[in-house]
């Protein structure tokens, strides 16, 4: 429409001014006049017109550039939170792997150290040796002892039998198993012996004390001897050969002259402890010889020789004579002698009295009192 009125409007002006030529001329100059400022004046609106297009162009451009940037902005911050979001995800899912593999790392170590502790365990109790336990109930004391399979002595335990066999029995056994760092379910076989043999619940056999005398003294000194026992309530005297075989013993039960009774009793009388007479009879100068073997006899000689102002240590040196005199006179002897026994255990000086008095070398084991018990457990090894 625009380019039409133009033309119009050029061609009314050439008109007009033809117009003016020929015709009238004021009339022809004031209608091109009249033409040249309606042109100007369309000249003017065409440059507005332009002038604001041109700005709502520019206002467009911005208004897209502006929306466009936002819509950048709008996306990069969408990108950069879900980048975050990610990051933040990732970050979790890795604080969450390495939680996890912690905690599987955790319980592999657990699985581990467990399975450890198991096999550990399963060691201990396959590397645990077996053991072999012998208890002696004598009337006085009970006995017991723990050897391994090389015959080694781990454990052992001496207690008062008191009246009650059994408990005291488990109560040794215990203490010995204590000793050697065991329980009872490491025992192969228990072997009972002594007096109270019968009394011992958890021993799977039991042996006469003579066999398992026997059989200690001669793993201490595999050679043929003579043992002399000196116990709480009797005397024993035990004959073997080179192999170890028993060749005869004798006993003497019925008298408790030679015994460690008779020496508890004639402590009460000298009014001393019974431990102190190793030593008192060691200090003794001039020993006070007895002329009865018989404890209530002795028991009389004692008084009365106090009564004469002798000295207690001779006294009690001529006690410890009246009872290696009162065990030699029960057999002969071979050319080794072992002495076992209580007795001998807490006064070696009677086995230094009576080497004097045999005139050879006694031997002693290095746990008189234990004879009995290491002989049991000893044969503990041998049963089926």
């Amino acid at each position: 429409m625009r380019p039409h009125f133009n033309r119009t409007l050029n061609l009314a002006l050439n008109l007009a001014l033809n117009l003016a030529l020929y015709l009238n001329l004021n009339l022809a100059l004031a209608l091109a006049l009249h033409l040249y400022l309606a042109r100007v004046r369309l000249i003017k609106i065409k440059s507005k017109s332009k002038i604001k297009s041109k700005s709502k162009i520019k206002s467009k451009i911005k208004s897209k550039s502006k929306s466009k940037s936002k819509s950048k902005i709008k996306s990069k911050s969408k990108i950069k939170s879900k980048s975050k979001i990610k990051s933040k995800i990732k970050s979790k899912s890795k604080i969450k792997s390495k939680s996890k593999s912690k905690i599987k790392s955790k319980s592999k170590i657990k699985i581990k150290s467990k399975s450890k502790s198991k096999i550990k365990s399963k060691r201990r109790i396959m590397t645990s040796p077996p053991i072999f336990a012998g208890i002696d109930v004598g009337a006085s004391r009970t006995k017991a002892a723990i050897l391994n399979p090389d015959k080694k002595l781990m454990g052992h335990s001496v207690k008062k039998s008191g009246t009650d066999f059994a408990t005291v029995a488990e109560a040794c056994l215990k203490t010995s198993l204590e000793m050697a760092n065991a329980s009872e379910k490491d025992i192969v076989k228990a072997v009972s012996t002594g007096y109270g043999r019968k009394n011992v619940s958890f021993a799977g056999e039991n042996k006469t004390e003579i066999g398992c005398h026997a059989k200690g003294c001669y793993h201490y000194f595999p050679m043929a001897s003579t043992i002399i026992d000196i116990g709480g309530q009797d005397n024993k005297i035990i004959k073997l050969d080179e192999d170890g075989s028993r060749i005869r013993f004798k006993m003497n039960r019925k008298c408790a002259a030679g015994t460690g009774a008779f020496l508890e009793e004639m402590s009460l009388r000298l009014d001393i402890p019974l431990e102190s007479m190793d030593g008192l009879a060691r200090q003794s100068r001039d020993m006070v010889k007895l002329g009865s073997y018989c404890t209530v006899f002795s028991g009389t000689e004692v008084l009365e020789n106090i009564r004469r102002g002798k000295k207690v240590p001779d006294i009690v040196k001529g006690l410890f004579f009246s009872v290696i005199k009162r065990v030699l006179e029960m057999d002969s002897l071979t050319e080794k002698v072992v002495m076992t026994g209580g007795v001998v255990a807490h006064n070696p000086f009677l086995a230094e009295m009576a080497e004097e008095l045999v005139g050879r070398e006694i031997l002693v084991p290095e746990y008189p009192q234990l004879t009995g018990a290491i002989g049991a457990a000893i044969y503990g090894m041998y049963i089926g």
